[in-house]
C-alpha cells in the first residue's frame, strides 16, 4: 500500500514539474512550428519608407526589389550596401538639410543616372545627390546636374 502511494505521489510531482517547466505538451501548440521568415531587404526598405506593414508581394515591395536588382547591376556596391547608402542619404537630407525625400524617389533617381565608368560607386553618386539637394536644388534638377557632370568629365 505504501509503495502504491509513493508511486502515485512521485508521478504526481513529476507531472507538476514537467508542466511547470514547459516540458509537457498541453495540446495548444501545433506539432510543427514554422520559424518566422526573415524580412527581405526590399520589404525592410518599404517599411522604412512608408511605415509599411503589408504583404511581401505588394507593388511597393516589388518596386524596391526591381530597383535593387537594377542598381546592383549598374553600380559596384551590392544590394545591401545600396540600401544602406540610400537610407543614410535620406537621413542626411532630413537631418542636415530639412528635406523630406522618399527612399523610392532617391533610388529611382539614381537609376536614371547612367554612368559608363567601370564599377561606378553608388555611394559617390548618392552623396553628390545629397550635397546638391542640400544647396536647394529640386530632385529632377539634381539628376540633370549629375548627368551633366558625368558628361563633362567623359564618363557618359
Amino acid at each position: 500500500m505504501k509503495i502504491k502511494v509513493w508511486i502515485i505521489l512521485t508521478l504526481f510531482f513529476v507531472a507538476i514539474l514537467l508542466t511547470s517547466c514547459g516540458g509537457g505538451d498541453s495540446g495548444s501548440q501545433p506539432a510543427e512550428q514554422k520559424a518566422p521568415q526573415p524580412e527581405t531587404l526590399e520589404y525592410k526598405l518599404a517599411s522604412i519608407d512608408k511605415g509599411y506593414r503589408g504583404s511581401r508581394n505588394d507593388i511597393i515591395v516589388t518596386r524596391f526589389r526591381s530597383l535593387l536588382e537594377q542598381l546592383d547591376a549598374t553600380y559596384a556596391e551590392n544590394k545591401q550596401q545600396i540600401a544602406d547608402s540610400t537610407v543614410f542619404a535620406q537621413k542626411m537630407l532630413r537631418d542636415e538639410y530639412g528635406i523630406k525625400e522618399s527612399l523610392l524617389n532617391i533610388m529611382e533617381g539614381m537609376n536614371q543616372v547612367f554612368p559608363t565608368k567601370f564599377d561606378p560607386s553608388y555611394k559617390e553618386y548618392v552623396t553628390a545627390y545629397v550635397l546638391l539637394r542640400g544647396t536647394g536644388l529640386p530632385h529632377q534638377q539634381v539628376l540633370i546636374g549629375i548627368e551633366a557632370y558625368l558628361k563633362s568629365i567623359g564618363r557618359r
